[in-house]
């Protein structure tokens, strides 16, 4: 979104290209296209098309975008004829915009020779910018399409009256004379004169509307604008933009790879709202009683401890060593590497209240009974607990789980099994056994129970991974390679 402000009148939606979703029928029989392999190729192409296709039109095209501004021209070497077009400035065009108002100009050439009575046996164009020549093959609804509407309708136009259209790839700036005159027109198009001098621009097109590419990098720059100035006339987080004095998504790196807690430490260390005693004494926190340091020297800054502070001088030494920039804040925090070994440096210390060391807790292993699983972490014997409408009945076994009524959807059975989308567990539970239970810890699904129709006889469940279909994929391989008699001695081993 562009903030406020940014938009102005001459940018109004209204004014913006009108993209269709598609330019032609699906059956539209484009200009033949060539493109050389090589820039050698296609210039002994020319060369060769010249000397021999006298009868035919031979028109190059250019688009240019100098000083801001975009020009295309056409120049015809038959008619010894030249038109060109003023695209505006790059807030409304671009070059690929003059490339294909350049071929329109040029196809408005051939029309208007046709008008006079000449008889051309086809209309040669030349163009350097393949992509122009791409699009105008296979036309469709993107950016500039309201100018490739246009080429559409006058290539029917000289097919209506036996003219045929041919579109060429000419290398640029290889000394092919119609090519750097077009390049030429098209400069000089926007005004642009030789020896830095200006002259009057073309006369703009009659339709001419600014491309959605070009609305899309102007409102972007605008709004880059308009955070710098915004930025630096803040009142409020001047400690990052100590660091950061011009506004960039680049800080958002300094983040990739930190677990949680280091990235919010970091986030505390650039806008020096940590637990240090200068931070706290100002927000008068109960029992800070100055903003001293420890070691007596300094106020406790950020700066102090990371830079100063004789307390941690092992550890600096220790954890940043040699590191460039070491003795710069700025530095410090704001290159990747640098803040990684500031925050390892700031851990240790032992001055930072709110951070306790970082452990996470395991999801149990589950055992062969599924209510002994259940009571182990009360978190999910409690989930079972509320999950169901009354009481479970003392001692539950396996086969209790089908009379038990529940309220809610964390804990499934029979046909109620697969969740939404969840295409092919369902075909799975119905073929082969009954998904009797999904297990939450934390508010996480950790594994499901599931009864096998093949090999648990006596109703004992089998406790799976999340990746319920995979893991009974896995069991009944397994079920099915081993006979049955023999799974009452392996299960009693």
């Amino acid at each position: 979104m562009v903030p406020y402000g940014v938009w102005n009148m001459d940018r109004k939606p209204g004014r913006q290209e009108h993209i269709t979703p598609y330019i032609v029928p699906p059956w539209w029989q484009g200009p033949q296209t060539f493109i050389e392999a090589s820039i050698e190729e296609a210039q002994a192409r020319h060369e060769q098309i010249i000397q021999d296709e006298l009868d035919a039109i031979h028109i190059y095209t250019d688009g240019s975008g100098i000083d801001g501004s975009i020009g295309a021209a056409a120049v015809c070497t038959t008619t010894q004829e030249t038109k060109s077009a003023y695209m505006g400035d790059e807030t409304t065009s671009t070059v690929y915009a003059g490339e294909l108002q350049g071929i329109s100009l040029a196809l408005q050439i051939a029309q208007e020779d046709r008008s006079k009575g000449n008889r051309r046996s086809k209309v040669a164009i030349y163009t350097d910018n393949q992509a122009a020549i791409r699009s105008t093959a296979r036309p469709k609804g993107k950016s500039g399409a309201y100018l490739l509407k246009n080429i559409t309708q006058q290539i029917d136009e000289l097919r209506t009256q036996d003219l045929n259209t041919e579109i060429r790839w000419v290398p640029a700036h290889i000394g092919i004379q119609g090519n750097e005159d077009a390049d030429r027109a098209a400069k000089e198009a926007t005004g642009w004169r030789e020896d830095s001098l200006t002259g009057p621009r073309a006369v703009e097109p009659q339709q001419l509307y600014p491309l959605r590419s070009t609305m899309k990098t102007w409102s972007h720059k605008e709004t880059i604008k308009s955070w710098e100035t915004s930025w630096v006339s803040e009142t409020r987080g001047r400690a990052s933009f100590r660091h950061t004095p011009k506004p960039s998504r680049k800080v958002l790196d300094l983040h990739d790879g930190l677990i949680k807690k280091r990235s919010a430490l970091l986030m505390q260390l650039r806008t020096e709202k940590i637990g240090f005693n200068d931070f706290l004494f100002g927000r008068r926190v109960p029992g800070i009683t100055s903003n001293r340091c420890p070691c007596g020297s300094d106020r406790q800054t950020v700066a102090h401890v990371l830079l100063r502070c004789r307390r941690h001088r092992q550890l600096r030494d220790q954890e940043l060593g040699q590191l460039r920039g070491r003795n710069n804040l700025r530095k410090l925090l704001n290159e990747r590497n640098a803040a990684a070994k500031a925050i390892k440096f700031i851990e240790p210390a032992l001055i930072i209240s709110g951070f306790p060391p970082t452990t996470l807790t395991p999801c149990p292993t589950p055992p062969s009974s599924v209510f002994s699983r259940l009571s182990q972490p009360k978190t999910v014997a409690k989930q079972l607990e509320e999950a169901a409408v009354g009481a479970l009945p003392p001692n539950p076994t396996i086969e209790d789980l089908p009379k038990i009524t529940w309220k809610n959807r964390r804990f499934v059975q029979e046909d109620l099994l697969a969740r939404k989308g969840a295409k092919g567990r369902k075909s799975w539970i119905r073929s082969h056994g009954t998904f009797l239970v999904e297990l939450n810890y934390q508010d996480l699904p950790i594994g499901h129970v599931w009864c096998c129709n093949r090999c648990d006889m006596r109703g004992a469940a089998e406790f799976f991974s999340v990746q319920a279909t995979s893991s009974a994929a896995d069991h009944l391989r397994k079920s099915v390679l081993i006979p049955f008699n023999l799974i009452d001695k392996i299960s009693s081993s």
